[in-house]
């Protein structure tokens, strides 16, 4: 798909309220992103994907207090769970397993101990950022409609 949107490290800034340093640091630490070589005078293309993984890792550090080292042991994991349809998602917990490396989606009271996210708070700065709208009902659709402005 050529048409993709394209984030710019400032677009990840203003979205989630954050300094650059601070992404950058994530980029230098996470999996994938410090996998990559960049080259000079090269900036870095996001896509949503990787706004909703930011977000995720913003929300484990501030609200739940945990330490990007501790984060990178998720990281892979969290990256390949937000790859899967966003329908898919809703209404979901994220689950971090305190016992490994482990990460996962639920619908119910998870099994295992962790920490939990709750997946529509990690989406909806996303969806103010991007002014997008979307009514009670159609977020109950398999299909998620958007709202147009």
């Amino acid at each position: 798909m050529k048409n993709k949107l394209k984030l710019t490290t400032s677009d990840i800034c203003d979205a989630l309220n954050i300094k650059k340093h601070r992404l950058r640091g994530w980029t230098q630490t996470l999996s994938p992103y410090c996998d990559h070589n960049l080259t000079a005078r090269v900036a870095r293309k996001y896509f949503v994907r990787d706004l909703l993984f930011f977000a995720a890792v913003k929300a484990l550090e501030d609200d739940c207090s945990i330490g990007i080292a501790s984060i990178s042991k998720w990281a892979p994991k969290l990256h390949e769970l937000l790859g899967t349809p966003l329908s898919k998602l809703h209404d979901q917990l994220l689950v971090f397993s305190t016992a490994g490396d482990v990460c996962f989606a639920t619908s119910g009271t998870p099994a295992t101990p962790g920490i939990t996210l709750e997946f529509d708070l990690i989406r909806e700065p996303i969806e103010s950022y991007f002014d997008i709208t979307e009514p009670k009902q159609q977020r109950e659709l398999t299909f998620g409609l958007m709202g147009i402005k």
